[in-house]
């Protein structure tokens, strides 16, 4: 996985840590149509980071929390993370946090995050940001064999939460031989249409050759 561009330290460091558990990077992106400090995804799962320094400028946490739980929904993100550093965080903004959608994280988090390896390190991940299931259900939709149309509904279900792992399967078996017979059905026509136009072919060769049999005839 690689980075793209490159930020401050704490962005850096938020970008390494995804990067080190499996996540592709972008660094100070403005895809979303506003500057987000570090996006990361992961098999179709998007996590959009803010970090603050409370050593560079005063931070106005609740204010902070609102801008980004808003900004995390105008961005269609799976999960919005803020990260505080240089100042003990109050448990009544974790308490905020929550009730808006947020993952709000501190330097405690942050520096226990990078001691840990790659394997360990995607585990805690999914422990602190609660993605781990969700994950796993979206890489079983994209593993099978679907149409474009059923893999964006069942993502759009898998993400609002109303679609478990053994219904997923089910549903999901269930469109594969849906979509196979539909393919099949594609094969067989084009295969007919083909076998049409190979047949209008050698009716025109045919029509030919006996038109210039009966001139040379004359």
């Amino acid at each position: 996985m690689k980075m793209k561009r490159r930020g401050s330290l704490l962005e850096e460091t938020l970008g390494s840590i995804f990067e080190k558990a499996g996540f592709d990077v972008s660094i100070n992106s403005k895809e979303f149509g506003f500057e987000s400090d570090v996006i990361a995804r992961i098999s179709n799962f998007t996590i959009l980071v803010q970090t603050k320094q409370y050593e560079n400028s005063y931070i106005n946490i609740r204010d902070l929390l609102h801008e980004w739980s808003s900004k995390g929904k105008t961005a269609g993100a799976d999960r919005t993370v803020v990260v505080i550093w240089g100042i003990p965080i109050q448990e009544k903004y974790y308490t905020e946090a929550k009730k808006l959608g947020v993952y709000l994280l501190g330097e405690k988090e942050i520096s226990k995050l990078q001691k840990l390896d790659k394997k360990k390190l995607y585990s805690e991940l999914c422990l602190m940001l609660g993605f781990g299931k969700l994950i796993k259900l979206i890489e079983m939709v994209e593993d099978s064999y679907i149409s474009p149309q059923q893999h964006n509904e069942f993502i759009e279900r898998i993400r609002d939460g109303i679609i478990g792992k053994r219904e997923l399967k089910k549903e999901i078996i269930n469109a594969e031989k849906s979509h196979e017979a539909h393919m099949e059905q594609i094969r067989i026509e084009k295969i007919n249409k083909l076998n049409e136009i190979k047949k209008a072919k050698r009716i025109e060769i045919e029509f030919k050759i006996n038109f210039k049999n009966k001139i040379i005839k004359r």
